[in-house]
């Protein structure tokens, strides 16, 4: 019987039901030097490509984005994919960022589903994504545990006064020379044994027992994690759609020219 689950009738979710992928961020003037490790969570795909949600602080890393290039290991190629980024994808406030990946066919992964109402405080949760020491040495981890505080734009619950001040001191948090005041969050704890969150875990994946994403890993420490609701990615305006506007091409001055005689003539 399962510490957490205390039934052994409830299993964690399949690794298969959230795709989440390694994320490595490089040193465009030093390709082989790579400057971040971390996870993303693929939103949205088709055959065409795809949009990952991952963390700001991951993205930006030290405040270098202009020098950065992200890059995304896809376990069916088994080789790294380049992918797209953007200053405007990246949203401070929430400590999140998208990349998209194009001219990759990513129909093979399943479409994730986002919870984002029905959300209970206690309730279990499993941490899932990539441990990495290194590019070559990463292993997936399958962690279970606790959402022991949370608020968030679909719901508030909160403690008393006095450990709610505690709390909200810090959350403000220090992220390459910015402070990010996380106005949306997921506290939870684990229960995995030997099993502890450790660097390069962030944008790992928060799923409920029902395989939907509750959210992503931002930061922690041990068995205390700290997580950004699904709520927020799913109406964020800085997310970018699967595959770029194509731009309409504009009419030469002959041809409005010609438009113009034409119509002077009917």
């Amino acid at each position: 019987m399962s510490e957490l689950t205390g039934h052994p009738a409830i299993k964690p979710p399949a690794p298969q039901s959230v795709p989440v992928f390694q994320v490595v961020v490089t040193d465009k003037k030093r390709r082989s030097k790579y400057v971040g490790v971390g996870n993303g969570v693929l939103l949205d795909h088709d055959t065409q490509g795809g949009i990952i949600v991952t963390n700001a602080h991951l993205i930006n890393f030290e405040g270098g984005y202009r020098s950065n290039e992200c890059f995304v290991y896809l376990p069916h190629a088994q080789r790294y994919h380049r992918a797209e980024s953007n200053k405007g994808w990246i949203n401070w406030n929430a400590d999140l960022a998208y990349v998209r990946l194009a001219g990759v066919d990513l129909s093979s992964y399943p479409q994730v589903s986002l919870k984002t109402s029905g959300f209970n405080k206690y309730e279990k949760i499993w941490l899932m994504g990539n441990v990495s020491k290194g590019l070559e040495n990463r292993r997936f981890v399958t962690i279970p545990g606790r959402v022991t505080r949370w608020k968030s734009n679909f719901g508030v619950t909160l403690p008393d006064v006095q450990d709610m001040w505690d709390m909200e001191k810090k959350l403000i948090v220090a992220h390459d020379r910015k402070r990010v005041l996380y106005k949306n969050y997921i506290k939870f704890r684990l229960f995995g044994g030997n099993e502890k969150i450790v660097p390069k875990m962030s944008g790992s994946a928060l799923v409920d027992q029902d395989g939907k994403l509750v959210g992503i890993l931002s930061k922690g420490d041990g068995d205390d994690g700290l997580g950004i609701p699904s709520a927020e990615f799913k109406t964020d305006n800085r997310r970018p759609p699967i595959h770029p506007a194509v731009p309409q091409e504009q009419p030469s001055f002959r041809q409005r020219l010609y438009s113009r005689l034409a119509m002077v003539a009917a």
